[in-house]
């Protein structure tokens, strides 16, 4: 997105202005009350960020070491879980909210979830996420709980093609899953997911950057959002790319690309240049053609807004944007070696 770098030179004036607003205070940044005021209006404080980052963090801790589900199984459980989530709730944060807890739920259960179960515990993830949603009345959940049943039997149906036995799945088995889920999972069924995080960040930059730069903030958590859909649905949530650190580097890398950085900035000081290229270049990340114009003053303002947006330092968004570019390299070379099996 080259011509987000000419909105950027245009309106440097006005985003250095804004930059006033922000004041160095150590390795953070200190905002004046008035963005304060402004991100409680949007209702994206900084508390909210540090709130939702101590609960990511806390659902981290409380995984255990519990086996994974093979990598093809997992596929299979994610593409259902989109499916009965487009159908009742066609949001791609509830979606994402769905394969977190799924993947919360992965690394809780003693022994790893049995694949026999899973089309009654995707059924039940569905049903929990959408009563979550929003309230709905009796008569609805029940006719959710039919057409989930019905839903169920084409995971199963795939899953025994792979040699997997599967049980029976009914309304009953879809309540016991309910419980079970609710108590591996310690009644925290709110965590915070990709797509939510890239909410937050996205709107925080919004406000501080005054709107000048809204056009190409919104294309970049686009192309963002529809990077982290693809690595999510590829491999399971971990403690080393949790969805915060996901959305962080993944906005890092789509804010350059639409040319509010120069990628270069994203390279942490242990990464070579040449290794850095090579990383690019393999995660098919091409340098906009207009980087090199940027003024430096306005690139560091820039810088300093998503480091507060985000609520980190700029180490952390470099190594966060390193994971996602190595994520996104191993992604792109099993997709060619499954083609060249062919």
């Amino acid at each position: 997105m080259v011509a987000a770098a000419a909105e950027v030179q245009s309106e440097g004036h006005t985003a250095e202005q804004g930059g006033a607003k922000l004041n160095a205070r150590g390795s953070g940044f200190h905002l004046r009350e008035d963005l304060e005021d402004a991100l409680d209006s949007e209702h994206v404080p900084t508390e909210l960020v540090a709130e939702l980052a101590a609960r990511e963090e806390r659902a981290l801790r409380l995984s255990s070491s519990s086996k994974g589900l093979p990598k093809a199984v997992r596929q299979l459980a994610v593409r259902f879980l989109a499916q009965l989530m487009y159908r009742f709730t066609p949001t791609m944060e509830d979606w994402f909210a769905a394969v977190v807890l799924f993947d919360a739920l992965a690394t809780r259960t003693p022994g790893g979830l049995r694949v026999e179960a899973l089309p009654a515990t995707c059924g039940a993830l569905a049903k929990m996420v959408k009563k979550m949603d929003s309230a709905e009345n009796r008569l609805y959940l029940l006719g959710m709980n039919a057409k989930v049943v019905a839903a169920a039997s084409q995971l199963a149906q795939c899953l025994q093609r792979l040699g997997y036995r599967q049980d029976p799945v009914d309304t009953q088995e879809l309540h016991r899953q309910e419980w079970e889920l609710l108590r591996t999972l310690r009644w925290q069924i709110t965590l915070p997911c990709q797509e939510s995080w890239l909410s937050i960040f996205c709107t925080r930059l919004d406000v501080l950057t005054a709107s000048i730069l809204q056009t190409s903030i919104g294309w970049a958590r686009e192309q963002s959002t529809a990077m982290v859909n693809t690595l999510v649905m590829w491999q399971a949530t971990s403690a080393r790319l949790p969805p915060r650190r996901m959305a962080a580097g993944a906005l890092s890398i789509n804010l350059a690309r639409a040319g509010l950085l120069p990628l270069e900035a994203l390279r942490a000081p242990e990464v070579s240049s040449a290794q850095w290229g090579h990383l690019l270049v393999e995660a098919g990340i091409k340098e906009p053609s207009r980087q090199s114009s940027l003024n430096s003053s306005l690139v560091q303002y820039t810088l300093q807004a998503l480091q507060t947006a985000v609520g980190c330092s700029r180490t952390t968004l470099q190594k966060a944007s390193e994971l996602v570019l190595r994520d996104v390299c191993n992604l792109r070379g099993d997709e060619q070696g499954h083609v060249a099996s062919r």
